[in-house]
């Protein structure tokens, strides 16, 4: 009997065995089977979405190249990892940015480029104007039939238009030293009052010429001496009050002068045509004088305000527009 217990025992024992064997490898190839098909999706998604990123990055690289070769240097890629597509997408983001560069400074070449061949241009036209009534003028005195008091009016008008000449000549020559760094300013103590008194009476006599008043007035306490450079300071005041006759046809041309702090300050106010916006951004940039119209009509070299600000900024200083309407008049600060 016991032989047959044990017997039974090892039967259902063996039996159990092999049903958990069974069981056990059904379960394992369930897991087999759960993890091969984990890995194949895992690695199809994977690769779907690779797929997808790698199109949109192709696409974006394809579309700035094209970008690019039509002109368009406005866009640009963006970089979406460190491998070798964001490499290549920061490479073209690189070139991209010196094509730029490359462009802008051609641009801006060619703008110069342009605007020196307009100031030759105009220089040319300003130079031969007086040089052409000298010329005809001393044509004119060497006819032995004219009178004495001809003679006297053409010599007149001779230093008179040689005098222009020079001043459109040292202008010119003056622009060509600040732009190489090669003017220096002479500083001394020297009166102010007798400065400002020579330079009203040498520009009296143009705004009697025009019929317009010219006004001098000192606000507070001004010393009479001071310390800067008097030849390069006459030549500012001269070229913003000589711009401002020139541009006003009836009227007054006012100079107020007053010291705040450590500045002189010498305003400029006429009741002249005034600026517009758009004169007003060219009026200090060098070989610029608003535009065709205001050349044509009132002449000049357009080097006058740009010259004043540059010797200005040497003494420490400056010049700007306060303000300026058209046909009412704009004011000047140095």
């Amino acid at each position: 009997r016991l032989d047959i217990d044990i017997t039974q025992v090892e039967n259902d024992f063996s039996y159990a065995l092999g049903e958990a064997s069974r069981w056990l490898e059904n379960v394992l190839m369930l897991l087999l089977l759960v993890a091969v098909v984990t890995i194949e999706g895992t690695g199809l998604f994977l690769t779907f979405r690779f797929g997808q990123s790698l199109t949109r990055v192709l696409r974006e690289l394809n579309q700035a190249a094209i970008l690019v070769g039509q002109g368009d240097l406005s866009q640009k890629v963006t970089v979406h990892s460190k491998d070798e597509l964001g490499q290549l997408a920061k490479s073209i983001n690189d070139m991209i940015e010196n094509l730029e560069k490359q462009t802008n400074e051609r641009q801006s070449a060619e703008h110069a480029n342009q605007a020196k061949n307009l100031f030759l241009a105009n220089m040319s036209h300003e130079i031969r104007t007086p040089l052409n009534a000298i010329l005809g003028f001393s044509d004119l005195l060497q006819d032995a039939s004219i009178s004495e008091q001809d003679k006297i009016r053409y010599a007149a008008i001779i230093k008179r238009t040689g005098a222009s000449l020079t001043t459109i000549i040292n202008d010119i020559l003056d622009v060509a030293k600040v732009e190489a760094e090669q003017i220096k300013m002479d500083l001394t103590r020297f009166s102010l009052k007798q400065l400002l008194s020579d330079l009203y009476a040498l520009l009296r006599m143009r705004c009697e010429e025009k019929h317009i008043q010219l006004i001098f007035e000192q606000k507070g306490e001004v010393s009479e001496f001071i310390y800067s450079d008097p030849t390069r300071l006459r030549q500012i005041l001269a070229n913003i009050i000589g711009n401002s006759i020139k541009f006003t046809s009836k009227g007054f041309v006012k100079l107020s002068y007053e010291v705040q702090g450590p500045s002189l300050i010498f305003t400029v106010q006429d009741s002249g045509v005034g600026v517009t916006k758009e004169q007003q951004a060219q009026l200090f940039k060098p070989f610029s004088q608003g535009d065709s119209s205001v050349r044509k009509k009132y002449g000049g070299t357009g080097l006058g305000l740009v010259l004043s600000q540059k010797l200005a900024q040497l003494l420490g200083g400056d010049v700007g527009l306060l303000e300026s309407r058209p046909n009412t008049g704009s004011t000047f600060v140095i």
